[in-house]
């Protein structure tokens, strides 16, 4: 049995004293152990990259939503049945474009590190890696919206290139 004494005067804890009392009075109950800093897993760059690249894939969205509701009944389209194609500026169809092909190497990117940090294997390549994805990603998006296709194509690859230089990491 653990026994605690009330202090003597009445003194401000602050919520990280309070969490850790209740967690040191309870700790012979629990099967965990005691958390240390030394013990937990730190955001390394490669998940930095992973969390920023999907903010893009929740941001990209609202760029084709403002060309959608520029268009005259594109309020009404959106919120209806979708069974017309909108007649939307080719920017929008491009944005739409964009963002579904971000989705299709979203996986990929996100297994890879995932894989690189809990094997062990992050490092400054896969950390380099992932930072050209992220940024060929990003410019991938705004050329692919604005329309210019060759540039379009090598920045593709240079987003390709970074998920191969995670990937060698991992063998």
């Amino acid at each position: 049995m653990v026994e605690v004494k009330a202090p003597s005067q009445p003194s401000t804890m602050t919520v990280r004293e309070i969490v850790r009392l209740t967690y040191f009075s309870c700790a012979p109950y629990l099967s965990t152990p005691e958390p240390s800093r030394g013990n937990m897993a730190t955001m390394t760059t490669d998940l930095w990259m992973l969390v920023a690249t999907s903010a893009v894939c929740l941001l990209l969205p609202t760029v084709y939503l403002v060309g959608r509701l520029r268009v005259p009944g594109g309020l009404s389209w959106g919120t209806g049945n979708r069974s017309e194609p909108l007649n939307a500026a080719p920017w929008v169809h491009r944005a739409e474009r964009a963002h579904v092909n971000i989705l299709e190497t979203l996986p990929v990117f996100a297994i890879l590190v995932l894989v690189a940090h809990v094997s062990g294997k992050s490092n400054d390549i896969t950390a380099l890696g992932s930072q050209i994805y992220f940024g060929a990603r990003v410019l991938h998006a705004i050329v692919y919206v604005v329309g210019i296709p060759f540039v379009r194509t090598l920045i593709f690859f240079a987003s390709m290139a970074g998920l191969i230089l995670i990937l060698v990491q991992l063998f």
